[in-house]
């Protein structure tokens, strides 16, 4: 299959021994292990133009099928917290939901793991069209006023709260997000992307 060939499991054939992800050579640190970024394959060919159509084409129906990306490069189960980096107002009026947070209920179901919406976007901000400068010296990420008390025991539970993203360009967003958690809950934080330009 033409997807499978674009993932970093198959183009990577060496694993860290320390966490079993692919990596390009042992010589390089594992990003899994240094970052806790976990991604299926580059921002390119056919994975690329999957993201773009759920994204921006509104093809629902491959929500599942993305899900399952995700799925195969996760571990987990009712003691982890799926928190999805949420869509803007602005991308969510145009395409009519958020796209990670549809992916991330898909993942619940499948594993058991609750979903915790905890973080909006700046009002205003289009973070998709700044320059990459601009991005790292943006936050584009605040934390809900009105998270519930269900949400917040589940985050002070867990054992590993998963960030899901679909695009991993300068990494800022992911970064706000897993600062935030770092620094607020005990749980072993890990961001996984689908693709990584």
């Amino acid at each position: 299959m033409e997807l499978q060939k674009l993932s970093f499991g198959s183009l990577f054939t060496q694993r860290c021994t320390v966490c079993g992800q692919s990596i390009l050579d042992q010589c390089y640190p594992c990003s899994c292990c240094e970052d806790a970024l976990i991604a299926y394959g580059p921002y390119e060919g056919v994975l690329a133009f999957l993201v773009l159509r759920y994204k921006s084409g509104g093809e629902l129906l491959l929500a599942p099928f993305l899900a399952d990306l995700f799925l195969a490069l996760m571990q987990a189960d009712a003691f982890s917290v799926l928190v999805p980096i949420p869509a803007s107002k602005e991308g969510k009026r145009r395409r009519g939901f958020d796209q990670m947070l549809l992916i991330a209920r898909i993942l619940s179901r499948k594993t058991g793991a609750p979903v915790v919406r905890l973080f909006s976007h700046h009002k205003g901000r289009r973070h998709a069209l700044l320059s990459k400068k601009a991005r790292l010296e943006t936050k584009s990420l605040l934390v809900r006023k009105y998270v519930s008390k269900r949400s917040g025991t589940l985050l002070r539970q867990c054992k590993q709260i998963y960030v899901l993203d679909d695009i991993h360009t300068t990494g800022s967003t992911c970064s706000q997000a897993k600062t935030y958690l770092e620094s607020s809950y005990q749980a072993r934080v890990i961001t996984i992307v689908l693709c990584k330009a």
